[in-house]
């Protein structure tokens, strides 16, 4: 396995992120692995399997537990008060599906993964030596608002990473990496539009006038990230792999045939980048 002097920037995503999960896993397939990652929200999960470098076992959680009661659905809610049971998905399920944490220990791969402070406003930042005391972190990364819970740690409360910083890259070069490669789940002409339910949000959240701007600029603070990116993969900057065509999978999908598609169409592209991806990490000029 090769390991490049990189950093890996993971976007969340949803269920989107089965076409982060066929980029990765090609990845593994032809031993391009990096130093550095860092992710929210759902890129976390998709890093966390790539560490261990177990190929196949993310789709497999996300094709065969779309749908699984325990994790998602009207009964999480009646009975946990969440749609999503992050803590089935990271702990129990972490069993039924094997997950290598003796891999994950031993790994040397620097891991972050952001989580929103609700006090502060702020994304505060996780490694992986926190991810094995416990799940808390990236459970907190996967929390949306609304849908899950707010997650307690250290005594302070968190929400999805994703509502301030949905694409780290700015905590890649303020951690001293010089080249990254960033893995979008949306295409070149995607624009996300103002959060729909934030009436709603100002309703349950009232609590939290932070995460309420938050959400009120996350749009623009999106769309401003991605036209900086673009800007610098231009210039050879940083390294960018997004899908070659919108797929047919939202944020909340469960159909095992377009989850499919989505991680088949990740492999296609990483496949299709792979030489102009080994150039830029290789520095060749004529990349």
């Amino acid at each position: 396995m090769m390991i490049y002097n990189a950093a890996l920037v993971l976007e969340g995503g949803g269920m989107r992120s089965a076409y982060t999960q066929g980029v990765l896993d090609y990845f593994i397939e032809n031993d391009i692995d990096f130093n550095y990652i860092v992710g929210v929200s759902a890129g976390v999960g998709c890093a966390m399997n790539f560490i261990t470098k177990q190929k196949g076992r993310a789709i497999k959680l996300g094709v065969d537990y779309a749908s699984d009661k325990r994790v998602v659905g009207l009964q999480c809610w009646l009975k946990n008060r969440q749609f999503f049971n992050l803590d089935v998905l990271y702990n129990i399920l972490d069993k039924e599906v094997f997950f290598d944490e003796e891999a994950f220990k031993k790994s040397k791969t620097i891991l972050k993964t952001g989580c929103f402070n609700l006090g502060t406003g702020n994304v505060d930042y996780f490694d992986k030596e926190a991810l094995v005391l416990s799940k808390d972190p990236v459970i907190a990364s996967n929390s949306l608002p609304l849908l899950s819970k707010i997650v307690k740690i250290n005594g302070n409360k968190y929400l999805d990473g994703g509502m301030k910083d949905s694409i780290p890259l700015n905590k890649a070069i303020a951690d001293g990496n010089k080249k990254a490669i960033i893995i979008l789940t949306n295409p070149i002409d995607y624009v996300r539009q103002k959060e729909s339910t934030l009436w709603l949000m100002k309703i349950f959240y009232r609590k939290y006038p932070l995460l309420l701007d938050a959400m009120s600029k996350r749009h623009i603070v999106y769309n401003d990230m991605v036209k900086k990116i673009n800007k610098m993969a231009d210039n050879n900057e940083v390294f960018v792999i997004r899908p070659s065509k919108k797929l047919n999978v939202t944020r909340y999908s469960k159909d095992k045939e377009t989850l499919m598609e989505a991680y088949h169409q990740g492999i296609s592209d990483a496949k299709a980048n792979h030489q102009a991806l080994l150039h830029y990490l290789k520095g060749d000029p004529s990349a």
